[in-house]
């Protein structure tokens, strides 16, 4: 329901959450904007809780063993965040206060045909492995801490202004958009979390794409 309402701003200004604090971890889907109309941001104010997003366009979940050495994002995946979380006194003490954390990954790591899983549950250069990485972490730093899970949204590809594929059929290697939310979804219940589903509940898909994402990823 959380997102249905963000999606078409049928929701009003709420205490719900009043004097409790949600940090977000993710992607540019929560992250591309700091301006007042990001999903942080309308969560914020639709609960009335504080909000502290630690989003990172272009990250993954997973550490991707081919990005590029001089890529600003080379250490800035999941994997990468939780392990400088103790070295950082500010992100450290938002931890310690708050009461939810969402965890909003899965676009990069399908861009980047990252392998959803191996053999080894916790593998970090799997996605599934990477999102286990970090629900332990966090279960076991944090025991208090209410986890939400939240997969990738559907995209689109152009080729002349046409859409030529999407992420229901496109696989760049590691499967289709599809085949990440449902490892999100299988941790989710595994760890017995909070799972929100964007890619189904919200109703973007091939035929109105264009009304909803403003370059075929990201909302508008």
């Amino acid at each position: 329901g959380l997102c249905i309402a963000v999606f078409n701003k049928g929701y009003k200004k709420s205490d719900l959450l009043k004097d409790k604090e949600i940090v977000c971890l993710g992607d540019s889907i929560w992250g591309l904007v700091n301006d007042g109309t990001g999903i942080a941001s309308l969560v914020e104010e639709m609960t009335g809780a504080k909000v502290v997003n630690y989003a990172i366009p272009g990250t993954t979940a997973s550490e991707v063993s081919d990005m590029k050495e001089d890529s600003p994002l080379k250490d800035k995946s999941l994997v990468q965040i939780i392990e400088s979380i103790e070295a950082d006194y500010a992100q450290k003490e938002s931890f310690e206060n708050a009461d939810y954390l969402i965890i909003a990954y899965g676009l990069n790591d399908y861009f980047m045909g990252v392998p959803i899983e191996t053999e080894y549950d916790n593998d970090v250069k799997t996605y599934k492995g990477a999102l286990n990485y970090a629900v332990e972490y966090f279960q076991g730093k944090y025991p208090d801490l209410k986890i939400i899970l939240i997969g990738q949204t559907y995209c689109q590809f152009y080729a002349y202004g046409v859409v030529e594929k999407d992420s229901d059929t496109h696989n760049f290697g590691g499967g289709v958009g599809m085949d990440y939310v449902k490892a999100v979804e299988e941790v989710a219940k595994e760890n017995n979390l909070i799972f929100i589903n964007q890619y189904e509940e919200l109703p973007i898909h091939k035929w109105n794409g264009t009304l909803y994402l403003e370059d075929a990823t990201h909302l508008n």
